[in-house]
């Protein structure tokens, strides 16, 4: 195309709408490297009636500006053609490099005016798949959009047109919006299984719930826990032996993972061969749980109302309640001696129940029918038999052997035996 080198009063000139550029940069140091109060690369322009439509170049007039340049050279072109136009503001090397918005803006302004795919690569220096990529992805939107050049790259990993749509209105959150997308993808194909492995193993459509399930819902509506579905083959597994129609499954709310929880009718969980050891260790384990939680809210409630007796049941308790406070050693020493060294109050020896004997004493691994004692246990079955010595009562219904169960694994085991056997 020619042009005409020609010398024009800057106030003659134009700005081009269609420039997708909207940070021009450091226009001071720009001004700086000018000979003589312009650039050495004239800006490029077209006659617009009396005066210059710009067209490449805003920074390097918007910098003549700052210098207070009154004229300056031009290439001046015979016509102006916005489509030229943006060619030329993304094709310069030269200037400020466009950044990811301002690029896909300038895409945007190409496909308005029907430019081909050749231009565009000229213009942008992309190669020709990117290009056409950029086509493909943009021409499915209705107008332009405020996008980036990445997230349009990140749309275009999708087939679907409305996760494309997701990705580009997200903007500068692009990325995170694809990965979001993909999750949702994975989850919804790892729940199609679950649910097919579910209804091949007979359970019911209207017992399979992608709902919240309801607080308590097991409870009020007689079932028992089984436990989770995170995988199809968990399925198989956890519903052996158990009549699949008398099975409820609810989607639980975790953001975290994937899982079903699943309960079973309780009649059916007590009375099935199904109900293996690992199951009824588990119930063994809640039970001692329950046993123990009470057991220490039973020794508080004791000591409260010693402490407001203010009797001599309180000064034993306290006496003993000292001696394992302070290690002060032997259990028949003189309690008179002992309770003249410390008072403990109140709040302190109830904190040491509720610390010493804690439902966290047993533990049971994962997925094994065996009940363990920790570390903590023989702290807490000394104290059980400090506040025994001192004048308390377990809460009723809990097995005498329980203390002796807290010092000795044997015991524990005898005793989670006889458990699960009456359960099963």
């Amino acid at each position: 195309m020619q042009y005409e080198v020609m010398e024009v009063a800057l106030g003659d000139i134009r700005f081009n709408e269609n420039n997708p550029r909207r940070d021009m940069g450091d226009l001071e140091t720009l001004a700086a490297s000018f000979t003589d109060g312009e650039p050495i690369i004239p800006p490029i322009v077209a006659r617009d009636g009396s005066a210059y439509r710009l067209f490449d170049g805003e920074r390097r007039v918007r910098a003549m500006q700052l210098l207070g340049t009154e004229r300056c050279h031009v290439n001046v072109y015979p016509s102006f053609v916005a489509a030229e136009a943006a060619i030329a503001s993304m094709a310069t090397n030269l200037k400020k490099s466009l950044d990811s918005t301002e690029q896909a803006q300038g895409f945007q302004t190409m496909l308005e005016y029907d430019l081909s795919d050749e231009d565009m690569r000229r213009a942008t220096g992309m190669d020709m798949e990117k290009v056409r990529t950029v086509r493909r992805v943009l021409g499915e939107s209705d107008g332009a959009v405020q996008t980036s050049l990445g997230a349009i790259f990140e749309a275009a990993a999708f087939d679907d047109p409305d996760d494309r749509r997701r990705v580009l209105e997200a903007g500068v959150y692009a990325e995170r919006e694809a990965m979001t997308i993909r999750r949702e993808k994975r989850t919804a194909k790892a729940r199609e299984k679950i649910l097919a492995a579910l209804r091949k193993l007979g359970v019911p459509d209207e017992r399979i719930s992608d709902g919240q399930k309801p607080a308590d819902a097991e409870k009020e509506m007689g079932l028992e826990f089984l436990g989770y579905i995170r995988k199809p083959k968990d399925a198989k597994e956890l519903l052996d032996g158990f009549d699949a129609e008398k099975v409820a499954v609810w989607l639980s709310d975790s953001s975290w993972e994937l899982s079903y929880l699943t309960y079973v009718d309780a009649d059916e969980f007590g009375r099935s061969a199904g109900v293996v050891a690992e199951r009824r260790t588990k119930l063994a384990y809640e039970r001692l749980q329950l046993w123990m939680a009470r057991a220490r809210k039973g020794a508080i409630a004791w000591y409260v109302g010693a402490y407001e007796q203010s009797g001599s049941k309180f000064t034993r308790i306290n006496t003993k309640v000292c001696k394992a406070r302070r290690g002060v050693p032997g259990i028949d020493e003189d309690l008179a001696a002992i309770f003249s060294v410390s008072r403990p109050s109140m709040y302190e020896v109830c904190e040491w129940i509720g610390n010493t004997i804690n439902t966290r004493v047993f533990y049971k691994p994962w997925n094994e029918s065996r009940i363990l004692i920790n570390g903590q246990a023989k702290a807490a079955a000394e104290a059980w038999q400090m506040l025994e010595a001192a004048g308390w009562v377990a809460p009723e219904g809990t097995p005498v052997v329980l203390p002796a169960a807290l010092a000795s694994q044997d015991t524990l085991d005898s005793l989670v035996e006889g458990m699960t056997e009456e359960r099963a």
